[in-house]
């Protein structure tokens, strides 16, 4: 369907034979589910199934039990979460800015102007800690491509590079040479070497996202090693608190944001599984960025050697109003503040006169993280995060009173709905000890986002001229000609970040 909520996108679960006989209606409705539905002031889910208004067309009642049956536990959690966010928004609607700074400059280190010696060492603790099993890496991968045109989740996506390869297998393929370069290392065969990588979807994207994966062999990596799970849903909300459905027998669901990864990692089992590998520093990056290093050794390293609970890897803004978050400190603790939080007049401040001048907010934040082990099992557990998420209102499809017929979005004429969303950040603000490291942007943040043949940027025309761009720079950097203005590709398995193609020296 259309819209990230329509119920054929739920993942369907088989239903027992007893339920499936009985008579659509209120009947079917377990007692001990609809019970936590009215003890939590929701009952009202119920209205079109208690009426006997099912219309044809609409989910089944079982579907509509599996889906409440899903949530009814999570209640008081969630209508905790509605209250204390109203809350907080009503609050700080005067929010002023003075208590933003940026960040110091010795808050953040720069890739480029490390020292050589500096960036080996970095390097070498990196493998070193890839070897001994203490990295692990998170994806996001939650999204669809429907901006891109496509009906497949963006980890499926084929950015137009002459493989073919789409972005999974591009960042599969990093992971294994990074396997083989830290066994080389350790003197070890790349096989005994683990670097698990847990893939994040959500229920729109979660099927399709396994198919790849077995369709593909898990792209050559050890079936261990490689955990797919859900981030978690959150209902919308009338602006008073209930729970919106979206037909008589669907409630408007849809992903809890990308600050969902922290409790999906702890009720996943998935951060379990960590501690009982022995990992130590977890990499969190985004799907759609073409070029991310996953598991950068010289990130990894530079995280370990500082001993940091959070790092982030940050890019100069390109603009003042460049739609990225950035690194500030909010009342002295580190904060990311989202592009459409962030003061105008905050944007366009530069440090010094005219154009030319940088600007005083420019870290930029390209989702890209590492965190200690211990921070995500301290301040990120689900019983320690903050129960103030993020409001958005928006229009959504919703049931129609009179039919429980799904109302379409250009039917409604107001936002009729929030939409509560954790971010990804939200929590460093509990970190202690940070580490920012400023990285260049051509060489590790193409996202794909917009439409191709549109000329925008983030595009897969703009991340595909930069994953050419870079590997043309490689092959030059080692010695190699490049001939002619074509698309310049290099397998990750050839090379991780231009290294080990000493070989082609003069060719």
């Amino acid at each position: 369907g259309p819209h990230n909520c329509t119920p054929s996108c739920i993942r369907p679960v088989p239903v027992p034979a007893m339920a499936a006989s009985a008579c659509p209606g209120s009947a079917a409705i377990p007692e001990a589910v609809r019970a936590k539905f009215v003890e939590n002031g929701q009952g009202h889910v119920f209205e079109f199934v208690d009426k006997g208004l099912v219309p044809a067309g609409v989910p089944s009642v079982e579907a509509f039990v599996e889906q409440l049956s899903a949530l009814a536990d999570d209640l008081p959690r969630i209508n905790k979460l509605f209250a204390s966010t109203m809350a907080a928004a009503a609050a700080t609607v005067d929010r002023s800015s003075s208590e933003l700074t940026p960040v110091d400059e010795s808050d953040v280190l720069s890739a480029a102007s490390a020292s050589a010696a500096e960036r080996d060492s970095w390097r070498a603790r990196g493998l070193a800690a890839i070897a001994a099993g203490q990295v692990a890496v998170v994806v996001l991968a939650g999204g669809q491509g429907t901006r891109l045109g496509s009906s497949l989740p963006k980890a499926a996506y084929d950015a137009g590079l002459p493989s073919g390869k789409v972005l999974i297998r591009l960042q599969a393929e990093r992971i294994q040479r990074l396997r083989t370069l830290a066994a080389a290392v350790a003197g070890a065969d790349p096989s005994s070497v683990h670097l698990p990588w847990y893939v994040m979807t959500s229920p729109q994207t979660h099927e399709a996202t396994v198919a790849c994966f077995a369709e593909h062999g898990n792209f050559g990596l050890p079936e261990e090693d490689v955990t797919l799970f859900q981030q978690g849903q959150l209902p919308s909300f009338t602006p008073e608190g209930k729970i919106m459905l979206e037909s008589a027998t669907s409630l408007a669901l849809g992903p809890d944001g990308n600050g969902g990864i922290y409790r999906a990692l702890h009720v996943n089992g998935c951060v379990a599984d960590m501690e009982t590998r022995g990992v130590k520093i977890v990499h969190a990056y985004a799907v759609d960025n073409l070029v991310s290093k996953v598991a950068d050794p010289v990130f990894m390293g530079l995280c370990l050697e500082r001993g940091v609970d959070v790092g982030n890897k940050v890019v100069p803004k390109s603009s003042p109003d460049e739609k990225v978050g950035m690194l500030c400190r909010k009342g002295g603790r580190f904060s990311v503040v989202e592009y459409s939080d962030m003061p105008a007049a905050l944007k366009q401040e530069r440090v010094g006169e005219g154009e030319a001048a940088p600007l005083r907010f420019r870290a930029g934040n390209i989702c890209v993280h590492a965190y200690d082990i211990e921070f995500l099992r301290g301040p990120a557990h689900p019983d320690r995060l903050s129960e103030v998420f993020h409001v958005a209102r928006k229009k959504i499809p919703c049931a129609d009173p009179a039919t429980g017929l799904t109302m379409s979005k250009a039917a409604i004429e107001t936002e009729n709905a929030v939409k509560l969303e954790g971010f990804i950040f939200d929590v460093f603000e509990e970190a202690e000890r940070t580490v920012l490291l400023e990285v260049d942007r051509s060489d590790e943040f193409s996202p794909v986002k917009n439409a191709p043949a549109k000329g925008l940027s983030d595009s897969p025309d703009t991340a595909r001229q930069m994953a050419s761009d870079e590997a043309r720079r490689w092959l030059e950097a080692a010695g190699a000609t490049v001939e002619g203005e074509g698309l310049v590709e290099l397998s990750p398995l050839v090379s991780y970040g231009g290294g080990g193609l000493e070989a082609l020296a003069g060719a």
